[in-house]
């Protein structure tokens, strides 16, 4: 299995488009106070247009359980990406329905809470954290950190972009890569080209190292 590659911060149908057509596994909707941010009826819009084999990931942060699952069965969602302070219920709750994703910041040293890679849900999301916010940096971490953990269920964001994701898939063969600040024309808007480059990339550097 190649890479899984998500496209985040979805907020047009085009750029969704883009995305399937170029081989990203995923989008993401960011449902949650964000410059990129998108209503529910926004994203089920969207969902209803693409191909089902696309999987669509709904970014939530602080909402309550019942609100999250609400939104996700509105949209159609495929998985759902947990942020902020890990919260053991709310994953109790909502992995019976979905395959979740946490997203643990990490400073750009490397630093972050070891003990959240024991978390029960299927990925972790490991994405550079600055100033104390995470998510649209557009900045990397130090990923020689990735060397000394179990990569098979880890998901890397944080200023990943065309021009040096070969390096972190060909080094470190991460489970998938995350990608959106470093595709866009605006927050919410992307550049088509970039998408497409990306995934190239990323393709590219999985035939290097099957």
């Amino acid at each position: 299995m190649g890479t899984w590659i998500k496209i985040c911060g979805m907020t047009s149908f085009g750029d969704a488009h883009v995305a399937y057509e170029a081989g990203a596994n995923a989008i993401g909707f960011i449902l949650t106070p964000s410059p990129r941010q998108i209503e529910p009826t926004g994203a089920a819009a969207i969902r209803a247009e693409l191909p089902e084999e696309l999987e669509t990931v709904g970014v939530f942060t602080n909402e309550s359980a019942e609100d999250i699952l609400e939104t996700a069965h509105f949209i159609g969602l495929s998985r759902i990406q947990l942020h902020g302070a890990p919260r053991p219920e709310l994953i109790d709750r909502l992995w019976r329905e979905y395959p979740l994703i946490q997203a643990i910041p990490v400073e750009t040293d490397g630093r972050f809470t070891n003990a959240h890679l024991e978390l029960p849900v299927q990925n972790i999301l490991l994405d550079t954290s600055v100033g104390g916010h995470s998510g649209g940096t557009g900045q990397t971490f130090d990923w020689s950190i990735l060397k000394q953990l179990d990569s098979s269920r880890l998901i890397v964001a944080g200023g990943v972009s065309a021009t040096n994701v070969h390096e972190l898939v060909v080094g470190y063969r991460p489970f998938g890569v995350d990608a959106n600040s470093k595709l866009e024309l605006a927050p919410g808007v992307k550049d088509h080209e970039k998408i497409k480059a990306f995934v190239a990339a990323v393709r590219s550097a999985d035939q290097e190292g099957s």
